[in-house]
This record gives structure tokens, sequence and C-alpha cells, in this order.
């Protein structure tokens, strides 16, 4: 009876000790265990792991034959604790087997992972004292070198449009300041001044090594920035990705404004019929206080203050229209044509580009049509092969009838005589959304006209746009 009892004993021992999942590890590489205190992130199937995250072994949770604890969130337990053990932070569930006429149990297969732990700029070093007024008063004072300035990212419309400023600590350091553009998640996260990126010289010339603070302000170092004319270029060597901000300041336009000061910013625009009404660039006019026209009835020593009707911010348009109801002009002699026009096609621009070295006499440019989509892709816009300078900004780009077909609104900075246009449509858009009652040309006066001729009736209607 004792032998008898004492075998049931060593059953039950047997039968309790084997009452948990099998579990199954193998390890390739050699990390210490991980801290109880950090969290151990779980991927299911279908999730996407990080693309920095390093496999550091493999966990099978199976079914011992005698197995009750082996529910899910016990078997997931098990193998976040065997993720733990060998120095992961994270697994990604490779396999999952549900309880069956095999097993009543959970059987899983994951990887155990490691993701680098995230490092935040600390509180003390966010907040800086500038503003963009401060900033370039600043520059003003002490002048800038060839890398600082003020420059915009050119967003894709769904990502961030940062503006940041580009300051000069020392020799070998750089800061990159945020003055905006915030994707709305996050945009409390961020205020004027505060510090979104170090930026360090590299023994490569025009190789410049970056600490980035990211939208939460995590520091991300898996970049670095080159600086070209006009231009930041941000590769994202985790991401196989590239970010390119264009240089709002100093420009060539703030050579004009050290020429005459109370002139912030000088474009093109052009009229759209005679009753006032003048196009041009949102980016033209977008921070003043006062915008005249100059060049009407060929008059350019008379400044006309003219007010903003109606902008189009996506787009980069805007609708002028002078203020003086007495003022009177003739006639258009051009049509603004929506029909979309082919690559190949011969157009040309005018518009008043670098003032303070070409002087106030308009300029023509000419090429032709090199793509009907824009810069990446952008089906709102012409590639052109018209060059444009700062101040051609909001001119009109006419095809070879003398039409208006687009509207001057930026170049490519790292290509020859890669400009873009706005396509007419988006500005016949935005004249019927603005409940305005404009009445405009259509007829066409100039389809039979030779270069010269359709140049001379139409600059009458193109002018010099200045802000204040």
């Amino acid at each position: 009876m004792k032998n008898l009892n004492l075998l049931a004993l060593i059953f039950l021992i047997e039968l309790f000790t084997g009452c948990t999942s099998t579990v199954s590890t193998t390890r390739t590489t050699s990390l210490p265990p991980t801290p109880a205190s950090e969290q151990i992130i779980v991927y299911g199937l279908n999730d996407a792991i990080p693309p920095n995250a390093k496999n550091i072994g493999m966990i099978k949770i199976g079914d011992s034959g005698f197995s009750i604890d082996c529910g899910w969130d016990q078997v997931l337990e098990s193998a976040k604790l065997e993720c733990r053990k060998i120095g992961g932070n994270a697994i990604k569930l490779a396999s999952i087997n549900e309880p069956d006429i095999m097993s009543t149990c959970y059987r899983i297969t994951a990887y155990a992972m490691r993701l680098p732990q995230k490092r935040y700029l600390p509180s003390d070093e966010q907040s800086t004292k500038y503003t963009l007024t401060i900033l370039k008063e600043e520059w003003a004072k002490s002048g800038v070198d060839e890398i600082e300035g003020v420059y915009e990212a050119i967003g894709d419309g769904k990502s961030a449009k940062y503006i940041l400023g580009v300051k000069k600590i020392n020799n070998t350091e750089y800061s990159a300041l945020y003055f905006g553009g915030a994707v709305d998640d996050f945009s409390n996260n961020w205020v004027e001044g505060d510090l979104k990126a170090k930026i360090f010289k590299t023994a490569t010339p025009n190789i410049y090594r970056v600490e980035w603070y990211m939208a939460d302000k995590s520091i991300n170092t898996n970049l670095y920035i080159t600086f070209e004319k006009g231009m930041m270029r941000a590769i994202w060597t985790d991401q196989r990705a590239e970010n390119l901000f264009l240089k709002l300041y100093p420009t060539s336009e703030s050579v004009l404004a050290s020429i005459n000061p109370e002139i912030s910013s000088s474009g093109t625009g052009f009229a759209i019929n005679n009753s006032g009404y003048i196009l041009t660039n949102n980016h033209v006019i977008e921070n003043a206080g006062t915008i005249t026209v100059k060049g009407i009835n060929s008059d350019f020593r008379t400044s006309l203050e003219a007010r903003v009707v109606v902008r189009d911010k996506n787009n980069d348009l805007a609708l002028l229209k002078i203020i003086d109801e007495t003022h009177m002009m003739t006639s258009t002699p051009y049509v603004l044509n929506p029909t979309l026009s082919e690559v190949g096609e011969t157009v040309f621009a005018l518009g008043y580009p670098l003032r303070a070295t070409m002087g106030d006499e308009i300029k023509l440019t000419n090429g032709i049509i090199s793509s009907r989509t824009g810069f990446q892709g952008d089906v709102t816009s012409y590639q052109v092969s018209v060059p444009v300078q700062p101040g051609n900004s909001g001119g009109p780009l006419f095809d070879s009838n003398g039409n208006v077909i687009g509207v001057i609104s930026s170049k490519h900075i790292g290509a020859e005589n890669v400009s873009y246009a706005i396509k007419i449509d988006y500005l016949l858009n935005m004249i019927e959304l603005s409940g305005e009652d404009i009445d405009l040309n259509k007829f066409d006066h100039m389809s039979e006209d030779d270069l010269p001729s359709q140049v001379k009736k139409v600059k009458e209607f193109v002018y010099i746009i200045e802000c204040r």
C-alpha cells in the first residue's frame, strides 16, 4: 500500500511539474537581459517591424502534452519573458496555432527583436530666444555664411512642411530652429524657436552629420544633410528617402530690400481683365502689409495700391484688385486658356526678375513644355524649360498663340532651366469661387502674330508687384 501511495505521489508530482507549455529559445547574439522596467512590444503576424529592428533569436512555445496553463495570455507572457531573458525588447509573431483537436493550447513561433531605444531632446535644450524677426535682425548685423538662412520643406501634402532657420553656432556646428509647419498631431509639441536639429560638419566637404528631433522630439541620427545653391537636402539612411528644403531667406529679393528697405518682396503679376483684377503667386504677397502695383498702362512712375480679393494657398495663387476704382485699363488681348498643352509646345514668359541688378524693364524668356506634370509628378503644374529667376514669380506663361496657359511659380534649383508653372485651370477655379463678378476676355487677338508682335501687345498687361 505504501508503495502504491508513493507511486501515486510521484505521478502527481510529474503531472503538475509538466502542466506548462514547452519553451524552446535559440539566440543569435549575446545580450544582457532586458530590465523589467522596459516594455516588450508585440508585433502581430501582419504588422511591419521598424527597419532598424535587429533579430536576436527565435522563440517556440508548444504543448508539453500535459499543459493546462496555456491560454493566449499565458503563452504570450511566456514569449515576452523569454525575449526579455535574451536581451530583446520586442517580439514579432511568425506563426500562431490556435487550440484544436490536436491540442487545447495556443502554440506560437516568434522572433525575438531588439529595437534601438529612443533618446529624447532634453527639455532644457528645446527652447531658444529666437523668433524669425530676431534671427533676421541678428543676421542683418553679423551677416550670413553660405549655409545660414530660412528654409521651407517641399511638402507632399501629407507630411510636415517645416520652416527652419539654420544658424551658425561655431566653425563646425549649426542649429536648425523650428518656425512652423508641424503636422496637426504634433503641432502642440513645437513652439517658435524650438531646436529642430543639430548639424555638424564632417571630414567630407558638404556632408553634414545630423541629430534630428522627430515630431515627438525623439532623436534620430539616421540621416545626413547636404547644401546646394538655394536648397537643403536631408537624406534618411534608414528609410531610403529624402526631404528637400528651399531657401526662402536670404535670396536675391533680400538684395532688393537692402537697396530699398521698405520693399520686403517683389514679384510679377498680370491683368485678367480691364476692371483692375490682377493675378500673382500667393507667396509673393503672403506676408505683405501693403501691396502696390507698377506698370499699369506702362506707367512705372506711379504705384497703385491693391487689395487681396481671394487667395489659394494650396495652389500658390492670389487674386488682387486695384483699390482706385476710377483707374481705367484697356482690354486684355489674350485668353486664359484651360486646354491642356502638349509636351514639346513652344511657350514664353514675361516678368521682372532680379530687379536690383537687372533693372525694371520687362524680361522675356522662352522654351518648351517639358512635362505636363510638375515637381515630383504634381498634376497642378507644367514643367517648362523657360529660364526664370526670383521676381518672375506670378508672371504669365504664354503659348505660341499668345494665350495664357499658366502662372510661373518656381524653379528647380538643382537643374538647369527647369521651371514650374501652375495650370490656368486652378486660376479659373479660384476666380469662380471668389464670388466676384469678373468678365474674362473670350477672343484671341494674337494667334496670327509673330513673337515680337505678341510681346509688344501683352507686355502692357504684365506688372511689378511690390510688398511692404
